[in-house]
Order: structure tokens, then sequence, then C-alpha cells
């Protein structure tokens, strides 16, 4: 999976990792000023109980383009 850095600064990421709302979700992680790392599911805007991955975050900002399957076929 390939991650994709928005405006707002957050890198996104698809993931299969625990604490998601399905299959795989969209992700977002940034680097704190101490070096630690912060890491978050992007939430149920974006998020289904299937697959999302392949995040393209528009340049402006304001929409993003995933990757979805429902996990049906």
């Amino acid at each position: 999976m390939v991650p994709a850095t928005g405006r707002d600064g957050w890198l996104y990421f698809g993931s299969g990792r625990p604490g998601g709302s399905g299959k795989t979700d969209i992700w977002r992680a940034r680097q704190e000023a101490d070096g630690t790392w912060r890491i978050q599911n992007a939430g149920p805007a974006i998020n289904t109980a299937g697959d999302e991955y392949e995040p393209l975050p528009a340049p402006d900002g304001t929409r993003m383009i995933v990757m979805a399957s429902d996990g049906l076929t």
C-alpha cells in the first residue's frame, strides 16, 4: 500500500492494523515534536466494514479518493 501526504501534513495510508472499522482502513500518522509518531484511524467518514486502501488526498485538502471494496466479491 502506498502512503500519501495530505495538505494537513498527515501521512495517509491503508492498513489492516488492529482497531479499525473493517478489513483494511485508511489511517493517518505524523511525527510529533518529541520524535514519537501519532497514528489514528481516519474515521467513519472514510472507513467502512469493507476494505479501504490507496488514499489520494486532493491538493486543496477538500476531499480524498480511496480504493475500496465491500468484501463481497
